[in-house]
């Protein structure tokens, strides 16, 4: 009997050690895809990977799919460190769901483009991000933003990101008004979120996001040139014998002046004037041989021409 009772404990310590030996540590499973991702003690989740580059936290962006405002927003200000709040207008936003896409292989979304990512994300909403360069965000809505733009110089536009909202003053040197209102209206129409206002003799102030308004400037910048509206023109001395400097101003202003027509409607009466268009201003200097010149820079050498006649 006492060898059947040890035959089956034998057995009994063999099968434990089996299943024992059989037994392994189980891996954790990987989330599966689009697995929403806590951060935080706030518990709130975005539905991208969160990974490190160079220490600083970055989203891994895989598929499509939709994220709550809120855990946009929340999962920034973990990221970046910056506080961010709601305005007012804002805040009905805060449970709104916005679509997302991204490519099947991935597409990194670095620290530093994280606020432009969010801020793009968002204006489905009709919201957007202002001060984000500062670290202290807030949600706004989108007629609201320009009221939280910030004061910079065109110089500082480089350092600032894209979907910053900003205030520039830019000064051209030769476009006039009239150039300027038209790249103003083109871009307005076709971009609700950028506002231009032209200034007369001081240029114009500019509001939008950086991007918006670096496009704007690259433009306004373009057409500054030389012999650009009204403004385009410069001043130049000439030297004349000083006998015939009076009548050298006055040959000049006068082959430079063209007549024209003008309709206007004054009580139902259609009246034409006649009216004459100088591009050239010139005036002699009292008793010497030189002829001050303002004019657009094609028309200088034009002038050259016509005092050479004169020697």
């Amino acid at each position: 009997m006492s060898r059947l009772i040890a035959a089956l404990l034998v057995a009994c310590m063999g099968v434990v050690l089996s299943v024992a030996q059989d037994e392994k540590p189980r891996q954790p499973e990987p989330p599966p895809h689009g697995a929403r991702i806590p951060f935080g003690p706030s518990g709130a989740s975005v539905p991208f990977e969160l990974i490190q580059q160079d220490g600083k936290t970055a989203w891994r962006v895989v598929g499509r799919g939709s994220v709550r405002i809120e855990e946009l927003v929340a999962g920034l200000a973990s990221a970046c460190g910056m506080s961010i709040s709601y305005s007012g207008k804002a805040a009905p936003a805060f449970r709104t769901s916005v679509p997302f896409q991204g490519p099947d292989a991935g597409v990194v979304i670095v620290n530093a483009e994280l606020a432009d990512f969010v801020s793009d994300l968002m204006g489905a909403a009709g919201v957007t991000l202002a001060g984000a360069s500062t670290g202290r965000a807030r949600v706004v809505t989108m007629p609201e933003a320009p009221s939280f733009a910030l004061y910079v110089s065109e110089a500082e536009l480089a350092l600032l990101p894209r979907s910053e909202w900003v205030i520039v003053r830019a000064a051209p040197k030769f476009a006039g008004t009239r150039a300027l209102d038209a790249i103003a209206e083109l871009r307005a129409r076709h971009n609700e979120r950028l506002g231009v206002r032209i200034i007369d003799e001081t240029g114009l102030v500019a509001t939008g996001t950086v991007e918006d308004v670096r496009t704007l400037l690259r433009l306004v910048h373009d057409i500054d040139q030389a012999g650009a509206g009204h403004r385009g023109k410069l001043v130049k001395v000439f030297e004349v014998p000083q006998a015939r400097a009076a009548e050298a101003a006055s040959m000049i202003n006068a082959l430079f002046t063209e007549a024209g027509d003008s309709v206007e409607n004054v009580e139902s009466k259609v009246i034409i004037q006649t009216r004459r268009d100088t591009r050239v201003n010139a005036v002699a200097i009292p008793n010497s041989g030189r002829v001050i010149v303002r004019a657009a820079a094609g028309d200088l050498a034009l002038v050259q021409t016509a005092l050479d006649a004169l020697k």
